[in-house]
């Protein structure tokens, strides 16, 4: 056989493999949301969907072996020697066989335990952000429950969710409206969470959640508070049960194993395993060895476990301190090589024997590439059956950008026939917002290395036209040949109801953030972002140097104003004056804020007492311009009265005594008439220092 040439009965297994393999996939992928299915399905599109590779497995036809027919005895010689280089490389092949299906199971492992650890980090920040929701605590169960843990419900493999106080005690729970009573603060999650305000995400050993239980892993994080103290944390539990499931969907070997381990050695899970090697630790592995050099790769080394030579591929999961290993015995590895082997020398022996039998033997193999071809093309058939009932669209779309083939799902989603599509540029079906994130994903995919996927979220036209939200995964085939850029296949999903629901998930939490920080009746800052704002703009002077100024305005002789004109009055009142200060207190850091009753405040951040006077009297004037009745006052108009304070903060202090002071200055105004200003003036900086002010 000439060096480097594929047979047809290879291009037959090949083929059927993959076709299998596509099956398996496919049907995988219609009861999926995940992207990891869409990338297998491409993979294997790109293998057996290239004209070219097609092409390569047909360049040795029969006839060129009848041709050899006549001179069978001069190549005994060579087919000897032949002969043996088959044999090493097929060993050699065997291996790479070996380690390529190692390492995609590995990577298939990874991916699934990746997934579900972020699903469980995305529902454990959900449930961090809903429980600071003002109120949470005090809402209806069923709704705090669905804020708290909504998110949750399609997690894979989950053993539940809560958060716990500082003690360890369960505040909430996933499981039940009122968190069953227990406590976590022995578990090394608790402990590491509680001692490490940096820990961040944290995956803890395997353990039992209760004598004779299932074996889980925690997922969690610190629960974030103000000042930096811990206050508890957010924890979910994955059944390893799960991991067991994951590797039993897969093709694992005889004698096989797939392990997953912590960085520090312990043993999360093993398959297939009866449970014993969970939680153990494997100090000297040698996997642990090579991941800190290289996050993926393969080797061969005798296991510590059963003192096996085995085949190990490995792979870090995510960005996770975990690893997935998949280990194949050696004997099982070349075993296949073996038979082989053999028969090619009892072939070799055969041929040295008699050239009639060498005649036979090209006969008999004309006969094998001829039934071989058949079975390609029937295989190629089953392989367009499956794409053409897959539930997305795929679609192969030229580097023109014009549509190559469309699978007919794209009348179910976009409402076009494929006849109506194939032939035709893609860009039109685009939404105009979106053609540059198309073109350049193109342009990603051209010139990036070999076996890249690409997801993408974009919009395009229903044949009603009507707009729909996709997401699509695509993936580039390239010329064997040549190397240049064919075509693009594309994987697409209807994503319209996800986006929406996000969407509306997205307006109402900026809704409640706003209600959460404005009062209701003035549409200024409430008392809680007045303190927080304070707090803020405080720090920040202390790290400046720069003065900061607050204003307290009080309605003068409200209450009787209310006696007389009746509270809707009033509230008419503490709107405009509420309006007035925030037209003028408008700079970027200004706050405006409703400080209590008939009290305002004005925060002024970089502003001296002399510029905070000038903003008083300008609000004070705004006021009295208003001329709103008020025959009960002795201007016989609505008037405030100002307190104004200055300082320039200093380390290690807090903002009350600003507060403070400026509260001070208003009684002053208050007791000094009312409709003025009064600025807090002392000169006694022993008090100054005492209260954290500098002079």
């Amino acid at each position: 056989m000439p060096d480097g040439t594929i047979t047809q009965h290879d291009r037959s297994q090949v083929v059927l493999e993959k076709q299998n393999e596509i099956s398996s996939l496919l049907s995988r992928h219609r009861g999926s949301t995940g992207r990891a299915a869409s990338r297998r399905v491409l993979a294997a599109i790109d293998v057996v969907m290239n004209p070219e590779l097609v092409r390569h497995f047909s360049r040795i036809r029969p006839r060129l072996l009848r041709m050899l027919l006549p001179i069978g005895p001069i190549l005994l010689n060579v087919l000897a020697f032949g002969a043996l280089w088959v044999i090493v490389d097929a060993r050699n092949q065997a291996r790479d066989r070996a380690v390529l299906e190692a390492a995609n199971l590995t990577t298939l492992v990874e991916r699934e335990i990746a997934r579900s650890i972020g699903s469980v980090d995305l529902s454990l920040q959900a449930a961090i952000q809903a429980r600071a929701l003002p109120g949470i605590g005090s809402a209806d169960p069923a709704i705090r429950q669905a804020a708290l843990f909504g998110g949750a419900a399609g997690v894979p493999y989950l053993g539940g969710l809560m958060i716990t106080n500082a003690a360890g005690d369960r505040v909430y729970e996933a499981a039940t409206a009122v968190a069953r009573p227990g406590n976590v603060s022995e578990r090394d999650y608790f402990l590491v969470q509680r001692e490490r305000p940096d820990a961040g995400l944290y995956i803890s050993r395997p353990f039992r959640r209760m004598p004779g239980g299932d074996w889980v892993i925690a997922i969690s994080r610190r629960l974030p508070s103000p000042d930096g103290r811990f206050i508890g944390v957010a924890a979910g539990t994955l059944k390893l049960a799960g991991f067991a499931d994951i590797v039993r969907g897969l093709r694992l070997g005889e004698r096989s194993a797939v392990t997953v381990l912590r960085t520090d050695g312990t043993i999360i899970a093993r398959f297939p395993s009866d449970g014993s090697l969970t939680g153990t630790r494997l100090p000297n592995s040698r996997v642990l060895a090579r991941l800190s050099a290289t996050p993926s790769g393969e080797f061969e080394d005798v296991s510590v476990i059963d003192r096996m030579p085995r085949l190990y591929a490995y792979r870090q999961i995510g960005d996770y301190p975990l690893v997935a290993v998949t280990t194949v015995p050696l004997d099982t590895v070349y075993a296949a090589w073996f038979g082989k082997a053999l028969q090619v020398a009892a072939v070799v022996v055969a041929l040295g024997g008699s050239a009639m039998l060498l005649v036979m033997l090209l006969r008999r193999e004309v006969a094998q590439r001829d039934v071989a071809e058949r079975t390609a093309r029937a295989s190629e058939e089953q392989y367009r059956a499956l794409a053409e009932h897959a539930s997305d669209v795929i679609l192969r779309i030229g580097m023109d950008l014009i549509c190559r083939y469309v699978s007919p799902a794209a009348l179910s989603i976009g409402g076009y026939h494929p006849e109506e599509v194939v032939g035709q540029p893609c860009l039109p079906l685009l939404h105009p917002d979106d053609r540059p994130v198309v073109l350049q994903m193109f342009e990603r995919l051209r010139h990036e290395r070999a076996g890249l996927q690409v997801t993408s979220i974009y919009r395009i036209f229903h044949k009603n036209g009507s707009i729909i939200w996709i997401e699509t995964h695509s993936s580039l085939i390239r010329n064997l040949l040549t190397g240049e850029a064919e075509e693009i296949v594309t994987i697409a999903r209807d994503i319209t109801a996800r986006k929406h629901t996000e969407d509306a998930l997205a307006a109402a939490s900026d809704e409640l953030a706003r209600q959460a920080t404005t009062d209701a009746l003035t549409g200024v800052a409430n008392r809680r972002q007045f303190d927080a704002r304070l707090d803020q703009e405080w720090s920040r002077a202390v790290r400046s140097g720069q003065p900061l100024s607050l204003l307290m305005l009080d309605v003068d002789h409200f209450k009787l104003y209310n006696d007389r004109y009746g509270h809707q009055r009033g509230d008419e009142v503490l709107r405009v004056v509420a309006r007035t200060i925030g037209g003028i207190a408008r700079r970027p850091g200004d706050v405006a804020a409703r400080y209590g009753g008939e009290e305002f405040a004005a925060i002024l951040p970089d502003t001296p007492a002399e510029g905070a006077v000038q903003v008083a009297d300008a609000i004070l004037d705004a006021v009295a311009a208003c001329r709103i009745p008020h025959d009960r006052s002795g201007t016989g108009t609505v008037t405030i009265s100002v307190g104004v304070a200055t300082a320039i903060p200093a380390k290690d202090a807090s903002a009350v005594a600003l507060v403070s002071r400026a509260d001070r200055a208003l009684y002053g105004a208050k007791a000094q008439g009312r409709n003025r200003i009064v600025c807090f003036e002392t000169a006694d900086w022993r008090e100054r220092a005492a209260n954290g002010i500098a002079p």
